[in-house]
Order: C-alpha cells, then structure tokens, then sequence
C-alpha cells in the first residue's frame, strides 16, 4: 500500500513479548497505569502533531493499542510525512521515556525494550468499516476476559 497517500487506517502496535506493561481491565473498563497514560498522552501529541493527520479514536489494553488515523490529501494539507514514519517517531519517543521512566523509578526488572518491531496496519475502505472498527475498539476492553485467563495484580 502507498503509505504516502490519503486513506484512514486501523493500526495495532503491542507491547515487546506482549508483556502486560499499560494497566489492567477491570469490569470490562481498561484501568491505565503510570505507561499507559503516557502512551495515551504521546498518542495525542504524536498523531496530531502533523498537518494533515488527524487520530480519529484509540484504545489502549493491557499489551497493545488500537487506533484509527486519517491521512488527508497532502496536495491540500501540505502533510510531509506517511504512516511509516509517523509511527517510527512515536514508538522512538515512547520507548526513550519509558526507559527513562523505568530508571528513575528503578523498575529495572520491567522489560527494556517497549515495542515489538513492527505493527498490523488495515486501509479502512468505507464509512461503514470505520464505524465498525470505531466500535471494535471502544469494545474491546468488555472482550478482554473472554482472550484472558488472568490478569497480574
């Protein structure tokens, strides 16, 4: 796919070995922990820093994210830069502060590396598929224990 192009995505990235780093669902409501928030905040500030990319929704869980990202027409936007390298500053920015956070905390038994190497990415092709994958991942916290067994405290 021309990442360069205008479309809106479905994006999931998760977490190195899919470790269990960004909080816990209680009661079907994702409950984020001290990462998690700054995940959440560097999602903001990284999907909208960009002329012509706006984040549409996200939802964090546990060990991933999901997120919906609408990549305007550059030729109106004057939008520089694709996906790929939109991605490639968050998971940089997020994985320096992580490191950071998790040495100032001497949390050194937490994993060092935050990110799995690559990410699952989807053109969403209608407005019915963007509403149906805008209600997948608001839903997704309530079908968390129906893919877990248990949770760490």
């Amino acid at each position: 796919h021309d990442y360069d192009g205008a479309a809106c995505y479905h994006v999931v990235i998760c977490v190195k070995n899919m470790a269990l780093l960004f909080g816990r669902v209680v009661e079907g409501q994702m409950q984020l922990n001290g990462i998690g928030r700054m995940v959440a905040q560097s999602l903001q500030f990284h999907f909208n820093r960009y002329a012509g990319v706006e984040l549409k929704t996200c939802g964090i869980m546990p060990n991933h994210f999901h997120i919906q990202v609408l990549f305007h027409d550059a030729n109106l936007t004057g939008r520089t830069v694709g996906l790929t390298k939109v991605i490639q500053h968050f998971k940089s920015f997020t994985a320096n502060s992580y490191n950071k956070w998790r040495i100032a905390n001497n949390l050194l038994r937490l994993p060092l590396k935050l990110w799995q190497d690559s990410f699952w990415d989807r053109v969403i092709r209608s407005e019915e598929e963007m509403l149906r994958t805008w209600e997948y991942i608001e839903n997704n916290p309530m079908a968390w224990h129906l893919t877990r067994k248990a949770q760490p405290a």
